[in-house]
């Protein structure tokens, strides 16, 4: 079967006019494949209007999922 359906329910936080909190909880269920399902936080930096820093871990919530996961990121704007 090739249908993989996917699911995430997440929240965000403003601490202040720069800084950011959020959390994720989402997943995977594909017929015939270990279901996987995570739940993640991160911080974000608002460098300016156009360029977020981002960064984080997650944690597998299901066999099938990785135990840990660390990640950073850039966001830009483009307009």
């Amino acid at each position: 079967n090739r249908h993989l359906y996917s699911w995430a329910a997440a929240i965000s936080y403003a601490l202040g006019s720069r800084w950011g909190l959020s959390g994720e909880v989402s997943g995977q269920t594909q017929p015939g494949a270990a279901d996987t399902a995570q739940f993640l936080w991160a911080l974000s930096y608002n460098l300016s209007h156009r360029a977020v820093l981002d960064a984080g871990s997650a944690w597998g919530l299901r066999a099938a999922s990785p135990d840990t996961t660390v990640f950073a990121g850039l966001t830009l704007l483009f307009k």
